[in-house]
């Protein structure tokens, strides 16, 4: 039995390019590797093809996730941040206001003080109870001043803490967004790579079918070639027959022996148990050692003589 050869990888490329740029069979003849080697490797290569381009796209969508996520979590940054600045923007408003409400009151309380001096300085009994007076009620208009300043002081509190909440609502919101996103985005890539193995398999298969249909033709093929042959020679065995029947009733007759230097002397009977049964024809080549017969059936075979 002949050593079977082994091909490296660049051998195998080589032989599957001359193929593609001839054709299979003219490769195979070239090179002297078979038509089902060949085609297997060509079915080989389209598998570690497609397999590459499923990777490519696995990275790409793998890296479109990435700047998605990216990029929602900027936004939600930005957001955030514009958020704080209002918030801080509204703090230092309301503290101007506050300033400016505490200076109006001082003014107006140095200017009650004037006013005072001036209408006490005539009588100081009037003078007094209007210093009194109008000391009530600048007292009266500080605490109420005061307490405005207090309610808008909680009031800023007040927005400020809204504010707060409102910055961290739409924190929640957006990483609630992100999630999603991400969530969306990793089921979409898992689908495409799901598509794209889906596909790979059905490539790999049809492949592999198409050489397994081809081989299948070829064995057929020659099947039907080996019968039509075997019923050729059958129809000539019978049409020499015919013409001849004498010399054949002769030729059975007669004491046959056949010698070769490769084994000796051997006889037609001794040929005839080397053989299987059911053998219609026998075609001896001594120079080889071997019988080459054909069954009734047309299959075809061969035996060593010596």
């Amino acid at each position: 039995m002949a050593e079977r050869k082994t091909y490296t990888e660049e051998q195998k490329a080589e032989i599957v390019k001359r193929a593609e740029e001839t054709s299979v069979s003219a490769a195979a003849k070239e090179f002297g590797v078979s038509v089902m080697s060949i085609n297997r490797w060509k079915a080989a290569d389209k598998a570690a093809a497609v397999k590459i381009e499923t990777k490519k796209k696995t990275r790409g969508a793998a890296r479109k996730v990435k700047t998605a996520v990216e990029d929602t979590a900027d936004k939600a940054a930005g957001d955030i941040r514009d958020a704080a600045d209002k918030t801080a923007a509204d703090v230092a408003e309301m503290k101007v206001e506050i300033k400016a409400v505490a200076a109006e009151t001082k003014d107006d309380m140095d200017a009650a003080k004037i006013e005072t001096k001036k209408k006490t300085r005539g009588a100081a009994r009037k003078a007094k109870e209007k210093a009194a007076d109008t000391k009530v009620k600048a007292e009266d208009k500080a605490a109420k001043v005061k307490d405005e300043i207090k309610a808008e002081v909680a009031e800023v509190k007040d927005n400020v803490a809204a504010a707060k909440i409102e910055t961290k609502k739409k924190a929640r919101g957006a990483a609630r967004k992100v999630k999603t996103a991400v969530e969306d985005t990793a089921e979409k890539v898992a689908g495409d790579v799901r598509d794209a193995a889906d596909k790979a398999e059905l490539t790999v298969q049809i492949e592999t079918g198409k050489v397994k249909a081809k081989r299948t033709r070829k064995i057929a093929e020659k099947k039907e070639a080996k019968e039509q042959k075997a019923e050729e020679k059958k129809a000539a065995r019978a049409k020499r027959a015919e013409k001849k029947p004498s010399t054949k009733i002769a030729a059975a007759k007669m004491n046959m022996i056949f010698q070769s230097s490769m084994g000796g002397e051997i006889t037609p009977e001794q040929i005839a148990l080397k053989l299987p049964k059911n053998v219609s024809d026998v075609y001896v080549k001594l120079e080889e050692n071997r019988a080459y017969y054909v069954l009734k059936d047309g299959t075809m075979g061969n035996v060593e003589i010596w």
